[in-house]
């Protein structure tokens, strides 16, 4: 007998109705025609996070010993890297996903174990419209706190699901605890469930920033801050102890129109009173009983009724995220024609990165992207490329290297960009070197300015009764040297040297976008806009998520079913031998990679200890070490506001 979908408690009818609807989607906007002359991350904390601080770092310390029995028993052979994945009849696909929802999957050096492959933004997107034509999947059940996701990423997964039950088959949908994301993807469900004792915030979107003049004053420390011009405002934590009027202004736009946004997605998806719930969030929701009267909840009920919904608990069967789309083995390489992905995620940085055993950084090194941009244009079977991008900026320098590489692929074949959560200052940057730019409607984009931020130590010197003696032979020998009050010579100098970043910043933009400098400059000055302003002002060329990218690329290519095109995401994963890999380390590079790995199992066991707020200022300021250190001052600063 064909199992029956299972049902719970009927809703009323007018949210049934609303819950059926099937929202249109929109039409791809089209093809712009080429111009002439060119053209808060933090994992959740789990439950026991002090207990795992010792256990973490007793196994740092006896890392050495563990990794070389590894060693020795994996190097003969050529592990698997996709493991072969049985899934049940009439199972049910559990919506968990390990750790953040990223644009790139840092798993490479995982598969070397035989791991399986963990999959990234698009790959969820794909697992689950291809669940919805297998026969073996029967449902969706998603708990709140199984994905971590920014809110674009969380808004695509929320339209999967919606379309995945428009093929008959049903998401439910448990909320514990949790906040806003949770909300936006449950509501996407047939029904809603949540404890007598849950507790989750819907209150809405707000950002904040730390600020320390007044702290590093303590200290004796000022810093001396470019920036260009009035709204890029990534320097001012160091220079002033409160939102400045422009970084308030762009902010409180942001947030606005994410909170229309926000609300126009849930009010249509569970048939609810737009105004109502904009009120209702306005005001804060945050127990079991306020999410049942403002609709949001169907049920308040236990786990184990959950259970008792899916079916009989001894014959219920689960697949998690990660091993269904490894049982599909997705591939990009069908097919003679192909796109080629280039996917970009994180801070920008100059160089390459150096992969330990564990796995990268979640950063773009420019050295890395412009080989996979080099790699795609010289391969002939690819015939046009996409750029996605999801990073708030970083190294002007870096962002000119890969500009540069852009702009000359494009001589090849068309290059476009598709913008994620965020694509702003060096992800701008990157983006006006392709043939086109799409975003979407929140896409936080723009940003194009410059700002330079240093630190003067001269005041602490004096604070600690140190003297500095000098001798030169020419007048700017100690120009900006931290350790001598700045002059006003000094300060003009820095500011031609910055105003001039900033004008070629201005001019490519103009070249890119068909504008003059001054029109540029007058929706420039380092401000951030939502992708639906960003069209306006001409910054971008179109609203559509990377799906509908890809669909417009393979059109305007003339794909047809006798002749498909593939997309091939770059860089290209390969099976990798063990022992391979050990030869090609030498001994220094081991040590390295065993000191790293030491170090970072006994970072993440100090950091589970600290709130997400704490770590990402951290993670910040080392960030903005590390590009200080590669490079003459720091430019084109990432933005560090937190929107929750």
């Amino acid at each position: 007998m064909e199992d029956q979908k299972p049902q719970p408690e009927e809703r009323p009818q007018e949210e049934q109705q609303s819950a059926s609807a099937t929202p249109k989607r929109s039409t791809l906007p089209p093809q712009p025609a080429k111009r002439q002359g060119g053209k808060k991350r933090r994992r959740q904390k789990s439950s026991g996070g002090n207990v795992l601080v010792p256990i973490l770092i007793g196994f740092g310390i006896a890392g050495v010993v563990v990794i070389g029995l590894i060693f020795f028993s994996l190097s003969m052979f050529t592990l698997p890297t996709t493991p072969e994945v049985s899934v049940p009849n009439q199972a049910i696909l559990r919506l968990k996903h390990s750790g953040e929802v990223m644009e790139r999957a840092n798993s490479e050096s995982l598969q070397l174990f035989g791991m399986k492959r963990t999959p990234d933004f698009r790959n969820v997107l794909q697992t689950i419209e291809e669940a919805a034509t297998d026969d073996r999947i029967k449902g969706i059940y998603y708990k709140s706190g199984d994905i971590i996701a920014g809110y674009n990423k969380a808004k695509a997964i929320h339209q999967a699901l919606v379309n995945f039950r428009n093929s008959g088959k049903f998401v439910y949908a448990f909320i514990e605890t949790g906040s806003e994301t949770d909300i936006l993807i449950a509501s996407a469900a047939d029904s809603v469930f949540m404890p007598v004792e849950g507790i989750a915030e819907f209150n809405g979107f707000g950002a904040f920033n730390t600020y320390f003049k007044g702290t590093l004053g303590e200290l004796g420390v000022k810093f001396h801050v470019e920036q260009f011009e009035q709204f890029k405002s990534a320097g001012e934590q160091y220079s002033r102890e409160s939102f400045s009027q422009p970084a308030r202004e762009q902010l409180t736009a942001i947030l606005e129109q994410r909170t229309e946004d926000y609300v126009t997605t849930i009010a249509n998806s569970r048939g609810l009173n737009h105004h109502e719930l904009r009120e209702r969030l306005s005001e804060g929701v945050y127990t079991a009983d306020e999410f049942m009267k403002a609709g949001l909840v169907d049920r308040n009920t236990s786990s184990q009724y959950i259970k008792e919904v899916l079916g009989d608990t001894t014959s219920v069967k689960q697949v998690s995220l990660k091993n269904l789309f490894n049982s599909y083995a997705f591939t990009s390489d069908r097919g003679k024609r192909a796109i080629a992905l280039i996917n970009t995620s994180g801070p920008i940085v100059s160089g390459k990165e150096s992969k330990g055993l564990f796995g990268g950084s979640n950063q773009i090194y420019s050295g890395d992207v412009v080989q996979w941009i080099r790699d795609a244009a010289e391969d002939d079977a690819v015939e046009a490329i996409v750029l996605r991008i999801d990073s708030p900026g970083g190294s002007v320098i870096a962002s000119e290297e890969m500009y540069q590489e852009i702009v000359k692929a494009r001589k090849q074949k068309p290059v476009y960009a598709s913008m994620s959560d965020v694509a702003a200052s060096g992800g701008y940057y990157m983006a006006m070197g392709c043939d086109s730019i799409f975003a979407l409607p929140t896409t936080i984009t723009g940003s194009i300015g410059v700002v330079l931020a240093i630190p003067n130590l001269s005041g602490m010197m004096n604070k600690i009764h140190a003297d500095v003696d000098t001798i030169s032979v020419t007048k700017n020998a100690f120009f900006m040297n931290p350790m001598m009050p700045f002059t006003e010579a000094d300060k003009q100098r820095l500011h031609k040297t910055s105003e001039a970043i900033y004008f070629r910043f201005l001019d490519k933009v103009a070249a890119a976008r068909g504008m003059t400098r001054e029109e540029v400059r007058a929706i420039a000055g380092g401000r951030v806009w939502t992708g639906s302003d960003a069209l306006s002002h001409g910054l971008i060329d179109g609203l559509a998520s990377l799906h509908d990218v890809l669909a417009i690329v393979k059109a305007n290519l003339n794909e047809t079913d006798e002749n498909p095109i593939a997309v091939r995401v770059f860089p290209r994963p390969e099976p990798t031998n063990f022992l391979t890999l050990l030869e090609s380390l030498d001994q220094e590079e081991m040590q390295v990679a065993t000191d790293m790995s030491k170090a970072s199992l006994m970072r993440e066991a100090m950091m589970e200890m600290l709130p997400a707020e704490v770590v990402n200022q951290l993670d910040y300021q080392m960030l903005v070490g590390d590009i200080c250190s590669r490079e003459f001052g720091a430019v084109a600063l990432p933005s560090l506001y937190t929107i929750k």
